[in-house]
């Protein structure tokens, strides 16, 4: 009878390990899978068959599998030099290095570039092994006859080029030589050449079904199509099937 007790409680012990036995519960926060293959900050809000019902912190909801759930520790053993992938602004998980440890999270060196930043505990999941870098969001670049060669004066607000090759809402704060300082709306910083800076025209003739490139929630640009003109701006229907978004005039690039 002990022998038996004791194959059962291996067995248990087993499945735990492995995460088999792991309830994903209501309320969980979670780092859950989109769309376009990226990590977000999530939680569940309910379960339906083997799908997970998950609501984003970035505002949108899904339903996902459980293979595409992470569960995030609360108070994870990390150290400097610690590989992990954390949230970055508002939701989104991208890889980097532990810069430093403090009490309530993370300093963490973003492989991308970006300034290191701080990230909770509860926000960021430890890697092992060699890097695993954020799936990129397939870009395309505005082509726009409104670029010219001349100077951009402080305070036009345009679509700036990041360091990782795509593109971002950002205000022009002053030139140094050739390049351009420039305050990203996400609270970036960084200096571009003038082939950086894409102008965009705050009220352009725009008509449903152009194509445009537009800022989202996040303030980065990603191409779509216009669903609906409205009075303070229009209706994107975005190329990768993520929701239909307002967006205001001055926030988007008329392409095509």
């Amino acid at each position: 009878m002990k022998r038996h007790i004791f194959l059962v409680v291996m067995l248990i012990a087993v499945l735990l390990a492995s995460g088999c036995g792991t309830e994903l519960k209501e309320g969980t926060v979670v780092c859950a899978q989109w769309q376009d293959g990226g990590w977000y900050l999530a939680t569940i809000t309910g379960s339906e068959g083997n799908n997970y019902n998950v609501d984003y912190a970035d505002g949108d909801k899904g339903q996902v599998t459980r293979e595409q759930i992470k569960l995030i520790p609360e108070n994870p053993s990390v150290k400097v030099g610690d590989r992990v992938s954390g949230v970055w602004a508002v939701a989104r998980f991208y890889d980097g290095s532990v810069d430093a440890v403090q009490d309530d999270g993370i300093i963490v060196r973003w492989d991308d570039g970006s300034d290191p930043s701080f990230v909770a505990y509860g926000q960021f999941i430890k890697l092992e092994g060699s890097s695993q870098a954020a799936p990129v969001q397939p870009q395309s670049t505005p082509s726009t006859t409104e670029v010219s060669d001349g100077d951009v004066p402080a305070g036009t607000v345009a679509c700036i080029e990041w360091q990782g090759g795509s593109w971002y809402l950002g205000t022009v704060t002053g030139k140094v030589d050739d390049k351009y300082n420039v305050d990203y709306a996400d609270g970036d910083k960084g200096q571009v050449a003038r082939s950086g800076i894409r102008l965009i025209d705050p009220k352009p003739a725009v008509n449903t079904g152009d194509k445009v490139f537009a800022a989202w929630k996040d303030y980065r640009f990603y191409p779509g199509t216009v669903g609906e003109v409205k009075d303070n701006g229009v209706i994107v229907k975005w190329d990768d099937g993520d929701e239909p978004l307002l967006v205001e005039f001055g926030h988007f690039i008329v392409t095509e």
